[in-house]
């Protein structure tokens, strides 16, 4: 991965086209630098560059075209 034109964005990153298959740009945000990712290179990386981030295994889901994001209820949070 590398990371891409900050002049335009804060935070964006390059990932490998095998990484996007492999839905490594579904995650969740859960705020504070916190993430849930399904892809262990994304997460690798994220945690390098500060954040906290849980690897959650959906190798058996992706093969049904189902991703982390849309399996969860998201709440309303204050």
């Amino acid at each position: 991965m590398i990371k891409g034109n900050r002049k335009i964005y804060k935070n964006l990153y390059e990932i490998s086209k095998k990484d996007a298959d492999e839905l490594g740009t579904n995650y969740i945000y859960l705020g504070n630098k916190k993430i849930l990712s399904s892809n262990r290179n994304v997460t690798e990386y994220l945690k390098k560059e500060g954040y906290e981030v849980e690897f959650i295994d959906y190798g058996e889901i992706i093969k049904a075209k189902g991703s982390l994001g849309c399996s969860c209820m998201f709440t309303l949070r204050e």
